[in-house]
């Protein structure tokens, strides 16, 4: 829940864990096997805004016929077809 009030300005509350996604990466020449949990979050409080320190590209909230036109990244993409289900 830290990550989410530094990269959007908003306070959440899990509502469920959605599932996990799994995959490798290579950053800097270094192959990572990252592991992330997907939770369902409900805000409870604060404004959408931008990460103060600039380490996200943006924050903004988008209905489901523009996510096709969006840059996202393969656990992003996971994550949205779980809530499809």
């Amino acid at each position: 829940m830290r990550e989410l009030a530094e990269e959007t300005g908003l306070t959440g509350r899990v509502d469920r864990l959605l599932g996990v996604h799994a995959g490798l990466y290579t950053i800097n020449g270094v192959s990572i096997h990252g592991v992330r949990l997907l939770y369902l979050v409900d805000v409870i409080a604060g404004s959408l805004r931008r990460e103060q320190d600039g380490g996200t590209d943006d924050a903004g909230w988008f209905g489901p016929e523009a996510l096709e036109a969006l840059s996202l990244s393969a656990h992003a993409h996971h994550a949205l077809a779980l809530l499809d289900h």
